[in-house]
């Protein structure tokens, strides 16, 4: 990804994907990890192209869609 400061990152342990929930409309809200607890909000379309790499997992008693990113596997929904 490229920060809006045109930092480029990789997606993985040293900079993680964390999917949220808007409080008031639940819907999706993506973040990555920058630096020393910052963030970084992807946009609506950063997320849709993940999503359509997304692949459907097995955890437990349920499945989730996760993409892989730099040897991790990240839950997305």
């Amino acid at each position: 990804m490229t920060t809006n400061m045109g930092e480029t990152l990789a997606i993985g342990k040293a900079h993680p994907l964390a999917v949220g929930r808007y409080p008031h409309t639940d819907e999706p809200r993506p973040v990555v990890g920058v630096r020393h607890g910052i963030t970084a909000r992807l946009t609506t379309s950063a997320f849709y192209e993940l999503a359509e790499l997304a692949q459907e997992h097995a955890a437990a008693d349920t499945g989730f869609f996760g993409v892989w990113s730099g040897g991790v596997l990240f839950e997305i929904g």
